[in-house]
């Protein structure tokens, strides 16, 4: 993929597309200014923030494939048949879970980090009538129905449609976030960014954001001031660690 333009130019979009048809991702966090991070791999790196305010809290999960499967005799079939189930997601790709370096689950996208041979996978697009509907510099994008899969030489985007964005729209956000186009989700939410620090990364990383009460103080008589919290899991032959991180407005709780 072509990297996105200078940093020292600031924020901006770093793909030219051209739409040929509409188509139906504690510890208080400082921020000064936006970093001009660029096509990150961490999950932070592909996470856009909710559409709306309504889903400005959604669950995100990262996993590796490869390592699961690089441990899989080390694991029930009841886990690996449920995270093998990931790959049903990827629409009709001919990209198989064991293909992936990592694949990660968004508010109306999944992206898939992989090695493949592109024109198999557009060829398997469009003999399920899948059209394309932006030629981008660095993805195409191809739309059938309510769902969209952008295509690009390493990175499989694929968008569903919601009440607020087309499939099309939900794979351009996710591309924006990842080439540092747009604001991402632990950019917008100091919470998600004390989240995911804390939590690093591992083999499957899970969490989400939580809303302040209506009174605007975030205070809950079991969950106290709990604004985020997620789960890491890393998976090394038979031994498994787990971490869980618990983000509040006073100080980060763990749980290992």
């Amino acid at each position: 993929m072509a990297p996105p333009g200078d940093p020292s130019s600031g924020r901006q979009a770093h793909s030219r597309r051209q739409r040929r048809s509409p188509a139906s991702p504690g510890v208080a966090v400082t921020t000064t200014g936006r970093p001009t991070i660029r096509r990150s791999r961490s999950t932070a790196g592909y996470t856009p923030p909710g559409a709306t305010t309504h889903e400005a809290h959604y669950t995100f999960s990262s996993l590796k494939p490869q390592v699961v499967d690089a441990h899989a005799d080390h694991l029930s079939e009841q886990t690996l048949s449920r995270l093998r189930e990931r790959e049903q997601q990827w629409g009709p790709t001919v990209v198989g879970f064991g293909d992936a370096e990592r694949a990660l689950n968004l508010q109306s996208s999944r992206v898939v980090v992989a090695s493949f041979d592109r024109e198999a996978v557009v060829t398997s697009l469009t003999d399920e009538g899948y059209e394309q509907t932006t030629d981008g510099e660095t993805f195409d994008v191809y739309a059938a129905d309510q769902r969209a899969v952008g295509v690009g030489e390493d990175h499989l985007v694929v968008g569903k449609a919601t009440l607020d964005v087309d499939a099309a729209g939900a794979v351009e956000a996710t591309v924006d976030a990842w080439q540092g186009g747009a604001e991402r989700y632990p950019e917008a939410n100091e919470h998600v960014a004390t989240l995911l620090e804390r939590l690093g990364d591992g083999t499957l990383v899970s969490g989400t954001s939580r809303p302040a009460d209506s009174d605007g103080t975030g205070f809950d008589p079991l969950e106290g001031d709990l604004r985020a919290n997620g789960t890491r899991v890393r998976i090394d032959g038979d031994h498994s660690a787990y971490l869980g991180v618990s983000c509040s407005r006073r100080k980060p709780r763990r749980r290992t």
